[in-house]
């Protein structure tokens, strides 16, 4: 199945009653030229919370299909404040997406609360953007949707690709998700608890770490970019999570020289996606 067909399917298997169609469109530039680019909008139930997607299919549908998951926005407007609304002013995991020069099925998730209206946000509150922003409520509903996904579009595999937090969850999501062939993050802490040591901030109390799932991540083909100018993740902050995952030769690390944790991944999303092909392409696949 392709095209439009693959997208109905995937939308009548997995819209609630609630939201069947798309969601109240939003006021966002990213938004607007996905939909003129031929992306679908979705509001897709995972778990207690409903997501903000977008999906795309004009491709070989035996090709693994690619996720993107968007990083976690505006947490915080202060040290001690949670923001009310974590949708980012620069979703740049939707912007790495709609850059994707591939064709092929492809699928933008945004991060719990993101985008969508407040009604539509289930069982969002302030701690899904904050402490529990990778709690195993988060990460299970997350995994729960893409094994629908991926049984909806007959895919055995798939690669996830995730930007800044949304590269942490897409760790979390491959070591419990077998058909998750692979995972690309984009400036992403993956290693969190040193992160927050790094900047001074709370730790993350009520979430998973990655390093807890090292021996389970082993499996999984990873290739990991950081920008060499990042202040916001340097790319030193990772060496402790590679160290435990690498051993098995699946992952490795690259440092992306001109970059930070913002600019300029959209921009030169192409040139590098080709890049991390060839990269995984050199790794072991993921040993079940």
């Amino acid at each position: 199945m392709t095209g439009r067909g693959a997208v109905a399917a995937l939308g009548a298997l997995l819209l609630t009653a609630a939201c069947a169609g798309a969601p109240p469109p939003t006021a966002r530039p990213e938004v607007t030229a996905a939909r003129a680019d031929g992306w679908t909008p979705l509001a897709l139930p995972a778990g207690p919370f409903t997501l903000f997607a977008l999906a795309r299919d004009d491709g070989d549908p035996g090709a693994p299909p690619r996720v993107y998951i968007e990083g976690d926005g505006i947490a915080w407007v202060s040290r001690t404040r949670p923001s009310r609304n974590p949708t980012p002013d620069d979703p740049v995991g939707l912007r790495l997406a709609l850059a994707d020069p591939d064709p092929g099925r492809r699928l933008y998730l945004a991060r719990p609360c993101q985008f969508l209206e407040a009604g539509e946000a289930n069982a969002c509150a302030a701690p899904h953007w904050t402490s529990h922003r990778f709690s195993d409520a988060v990460v299970e509903a997350y995994a729960d949707l893409l094994h629908r996904w991926a049984q909806a579009n007959r895919a055995r595999s798939m690669t996830l690709i995730g930007y800044s937090g949304g590269g942490v969850l897409a760790t979390l999501i491959a070591a419990r998700l077998p058909a998750v062939g692979a995972v690309v993050t984009v400036a992403a802490p993956v290693d969190h608890a040193l992160w927050t040591r790094h900047h001074g901030v709370r730790p993350l109390t009520g979430s998973r770490d990655p390093l807890a799932d090292a021996a389970a991540l082993r499996k999984v083909p990873q290739v990991h970019l950081a920008g060499r100018d990042d202040r916001v993740v340097p790319p030193d902050l990772n060496r402790r999570y590679l160290g435990r995952v690498a051993g098995d030769g699946r992952a490795v690390a690259v440092t992306v020289d001109g970059a930070d944790h913002r600019c300029c991944w959209a921009a030169r999303w192409p040139a590098l996606w080709a890049s991390v092909k060839d990269q995984l392409s050199t790794l072991p696949p993921r040993d079940q």
